[in-house]
């Protein structure tokens, strides 16, 4: 239903303080919003707001990660999708479907760095798991491809 909230004094017992994104926060999309991923928000102390790394469906098979910040967990900026710069060989390269973001920001330069994991369309035989950076959140630099299962 959303992006959670949650607080604890000792770090062990934890409680939900609120929910923070809800679906009419999201992208309208074709195949719905799904928050059953490893959806991220981070804060980013370089420009003193929180940004999030959500799943994104543009239809069935065709994922990718949306991202839209707030200044107070309340109002959150419209979201766009992130855009690609892929650096290693392009050989053998499949479509990206990233999935799950695995993104947090650098607290003293204002760098995100990700390792999103992605598959080829509906194939969960096909994961990969990325490593990349970007200096707004928005516009990826995509290092190193790893190739899992066949």
């Amino acid at each position: 239903k959303g992006i959670h909230l949650l607080s604890s004094e000792d770090g062990f017992n934890w409680k939900m303080d609120k929910i923070i994104l809800t679906l009419s926060n999201s992208v309208s999309q074709g195949y719905g919003t799904h928050f059953d991923s490893l959806n991220t928000v981070v804060w980013d102390a370089y420009r003193k707001y929180y940004r999030t790394f959500l799943r994104f469906n543009y239809q069935r098979g065709i994922r990718d990660i949306q991202t839209q910040f707030s200044y107070n967990l309340k109002k959150w900026e419209d979201p766009s999708t992130l855009y690609y710069n892929i650096l290693y060989e392009k050989k053998d390269m499949m479509l990206r479907c990233y999935y799950m973001s695995n993104i947090w920001a650098h607290p003293n330069n204002g760098y995100f760095i990700g390792f999103p994991s992605g598959q080829s369309g509906d194939y969960r035989e096909q994961q990969t798991i990325d490593l990349m950076v970007s200096r707004d959140g928005v516009h990826w630099d995509v290092l190193e491809q790893t190739w899992l299962g066949e």
